[in-house]
């Protein structure tokens, strides 16, 4: 009786992939939608403000205009106005030469005024560990890549203490690496809580994903002499973490029976609140410290691997 329940389901989901399924969705009222991610640096902040469309629409997001934005330094009350100088959506706040945002150990909090509504977030800023090298590995060629190639790892070392929690970017020649499935968070030095990584270099699987991995075929190497590779490491909130991991585990979907059984998608816990219940929000604040490194790949930083 199992085997018949099992090859029935095969059945019902391999058929399925044949016919074409139209999903009535209910028509919702748009809903602010705040992207918040602002760094512990001397560049020009950013804060995003638009409006949620419907699943299948896949036209670009309505800018909400006219808000008032604003960041507090909770310690000093020192308050950072965010101004939307192009009327498109997006919020900004310009430091004065030398001037960097926000001060290490200090919280923050973001509050946006928009058609009538309140939102307010909270965040803390603390610091990141210094990146000390990055290096690329030399690789001969196997079954999966057609030529010698090389990948990329950076070094750095994670803070005393346990619930340090990272996002670690990489850019290069210029690009960021920013699809879902380069999204590269830590926890500590490892990858959740738990781990008994307290305080050590950030382990291998978390060193290279900072190198795009070919997905074409036939594959190339990911790097070449004199590419640059930036590499910076910001130390978000726990909250933020969660957040990611949260967005790679709705949009990293992995295709195949599997996906008979997934969680439904949803959106990603917000740490944006309304301050009227009846309002709905999406999004993220957050304020993080940031380290980076950036190299040429060359002969100085290549690391030879003895051929097998």
């Amino acid at each position: 009786m199992k085997k018949l329940l099992f090859l029935l389901v095969i059945a019902l989901g391999t058929s399925s992939c044949d016919d074409e399924v139209d999903i009535p969705l209910k028509d919702t009222t748009p809903f602010l939608n705040v992207d918040a991610w602002l760094t512990h640096t001397g560049e020009t902040q950013e804060i995003v403000l638009n409006y949620t469309r419907p699943y299948f629409d896949n036209g670009a997001p309505e800018p909400a205009l006219e808000a008032e934005v604003v960041v507090i330094d909770i310690e000093t009350e020192t308050p950072y106005f965010f101004t939307d100088e192009d009327d498109d959506g997006t919020y900004i706040w310009v430091p004065a030469d030398g001037e960097v945002f926000g001060q290490l150990g200090h919280s923050y909090g973001l509050q946006i005024s928009v058609d009538g509504n309140v939102y307010q977030s909270f965040s803390m800023l603390t610091a990141a560990p210094p990146i000390d090298s990055i290096t690329f590995e030399y690789n001969k060629k196997d079954a999966f890549i057609e030529e010698d190639y090389y990948y990329a790892e950076f070094w750095a070392r994670d803070f005393e203490g346990p619930g340090n929690t990272y996002w670690v970017k990489s850019f290069v020649n210029d690009s960021y690496l920013g699809k879902p499935e380069q999204i590269n968070i830590a926890y500590d030095a490892g990858f959740s809580a738990g781990g008994e990584v307290d305080s050590l270099i950030f382990i291998q699987p978390i060193r290279t994903a900072i190198t795009p991995f070919p997905t074409e075929t036939p594959a190339v190497s990911p790097f070449k002499r004199g590419d640059k590779l930036r590499v910076e490491l910001h130390a978000i909130p726990i909250e933020a973490w969660f957040f990611l991991y949260r967005v790679q585990d709705e949009t990293v979907r992995q295709p195949g029976f599997a996906q008979l059984f997934a969680n439904p998608l949803a959106n990603s816990p917000s740490n944006i609140v309304p301050t009227n219940d009846d309002v709905s929000v999406v999004g993220f604040f957050s304020v993080a410290d940031v380290s980076a490194l950036e190299v040429i790949m060359s002969d100085e930083n290549i690391v030879d691997r003895v051929p097998d």
